[in-house]
């Protein structure tokens, strides 16, 4: 039997999931595919818990952005081939009766990637736990630090759907705004002026939420 196209089995020390909000969310887009942008927005196929789901999220991706509609019939062809206990083309035509509203569907998808979250976070934990456990002079208590806050940096900087991509007309919308602002300020920059004329040029300005850190190398403090 493939394991790979499988249900995830019932196990007490199962990592974090919600495998109805997958469905849901599986299923809404089956039904409307209009609803694809919100949530590829936030998740993409790596943060489904199920083996199976992440494969049909690919398939359903890899249609829609080739302009085609994704569907239970049009994804039968990727997975009828496939030998496993599950019919998987019958198993596409059942999801659907999960699908949901888009508002409900963007939740279900916030709740898809925190567990994913929440998953990534127990695998760092236990890295952190296996390198902390190596006898190693090369590795140092320090450096098993710096390289679990790179991990975790990588994990949200990557993974915050807040910062996630925006639909084309509210770009155009943002950049005709933001060239309107810079046009009536007299200092010709969209942001706050900050009186260091190449710096405004550089910057544009200080804008909300920025956080500017100005560092000099301490030989050339030294030199002054």
């Amino acid at each position: 039997m493939n394991k790979n196209l499988t249900l995830v089995s019932n196990e007490i020390n199962q990592l974090p999931n919600n495998i109805e909000a997958e469905q849901a969310v599986i299923g809404s887009v089956l039904t409307s595919n209009e609803i694809f942008d919100d949530i590829s927005s936030i998740i993409s196929e790596i943060n489904f818990y199920d083996p199976l789901h992440q494969r049909i999220y690919s398939a359903i991706n890899n249609l829609i952005y080739k302009g085609m509609l994704a569907n239970p019939i049009t994804l039968k062809s990727y997975f009828e081939n496939e030998k496993d206990e599950l019919n998987v083309p019958e198993y596409l035509i059942k999801i659907t009766k999960f699908a949901t509203s888009s508002r409900q569907s963007i939740e279900y998808s916030k709740i898809i990637y925190d567990m994913y979250v929440r998953r990534e976070l127990i695998k760092i934990s236990e890295n952190i736990i296996d390198s902390a456990k190596i006898n190693d002079l090369n590795i140092s208590g320090k450096s098993i630090i710096e390289n679990s806050e790179k991990v975790l940096y990588d994990l949200a900087e990557k993974g915050s759907f807040n910062s996630s991509l925006i639909k084309f007309d509210e770009a155009v919308k943002q950049t005709i705004d933001m060239a309107s602002s810079a046009y009536k300020n007299e200092e010709g920059i969209v942001g706050v002026p900050t009186g260091l004329r190449d710096l405004d040029d550089r910057l544009g300005g200080l804008h909300k939420s920025d956080l500017i850190i100005i560092a000099v190398d301490h030989q050339w403090v030294k030199l002054l």
